[in-house]
């Protein structure tokens, strides 16, 4: 018991230094084991955000993958499509051509400078005394785009030989403007950029727009600046109202329910 006491006396102790030391590597081992605590959490929030930008890209892929597909083979389509397997644009593009000759075959054979045509009854009509060419002019920017040049030079002499606006008629000055005037300037337009079907120095479409154009000035004259509903061509005198539509008597109002 004696030489254990001596003993333990005589064990050296610690000095200062080495118990810093040592919580030091405790401390060092405490932290080192929260890092470990923390970064598994860490990884998995990021792969979670990683995995919902991966899906949002795939899903916005394939979104582009089918509109590409539908503007490829749609004529909607943002961009020049192509022909495809799926769609025959060439045979498209010669029924509708095929359906408008038919249609103006008939109209030649049973209404030609007529104002109007009834291809069920084979017949046609005027909507003045000499007739305005209405289904032709319409009919003039078609058949250059579709260069159908044979029917386009007959509509063309009938314009420069038969056509006149100097007739004692009352027309729709919208619907005159719109038609008449517009369907001849693209036809202008149309030749001067189309030199198979028309020469560029052709100017009965332009003069025929311009004769027009005087014969319709009178409906923007008002004192309102707002253009007259009505126009007569070959008095060249706006109306508020067509003559037919100011003779009407007022509708009758409708009778009381109350007695």
């Amino acid at each position: 018991m004696a030489q254990t006491k001596e003993a333990r006396l005589r064990k050296p102790s610690r000095s200062p230094g080495i118990r810093k030391e040592t919580s030091g590597r405790a401390k060092e081992a405490a932290a080192a084991s929260k890092i470990g605590r923390i970064r598994p959490a860490a990884s998995a929030s990021r792969w979670r955000r990683v995995r919902k930008a991966l899906s949002l890209l795939g899903f916005i892929a394939t979104l582009v993958f089918y509109i590409s597909r539908w503007a490829r083979d749609n004529a909607l389509g943002f961009s020049h499509y192509k022909p495809s397997a799926l769609v025959d644009w060439d045979y498209r593009r010669e029924a509708v051509k095929q359906a408008f000759v038919t249609s103006w075959e008939g109209y030649v054979k049973d209404a030609w400078g007529k104002d109007v045509y009834r291809p069920r009854s084979h017949t046609g009509g005027y909507m003045s005394p000499k007739g305005l060419g209405w289904v032709i002019i319409d009919s003039l920017d078609t058949m250059m785009l579709m260069n159908l040049t044979e029917p386009l030079a007959a509509a063309r002499k009938w314009l420069q030989c038969d056509l006149t606006w100097d007739q004692d008629q009352d027309v729709n000055t919208f619907e005159t403007t719109i038609r008449m005037m517009g369907g001849l300037l693209s036809a202008h337009y149309l030749s001067t950029k189309l030199p198979d079907v028309a020469s560029k120095r052709d100017s009965v479409y332009l003069a025929k727009a311009v004769d027009l154009a005087d014969h319709l000035l009178a409906g923007f004259e008002s004192r309102s600046g707002i253009p007259y509903a009505s126009v007569n061509l070959g008095k060249r005198k706006g109306y508020r109202l067509m003559p037919t539509e100011a003779r009407r008597p007022p509708p009758k109002p409708p009778p009381s329910s109350l007695r």
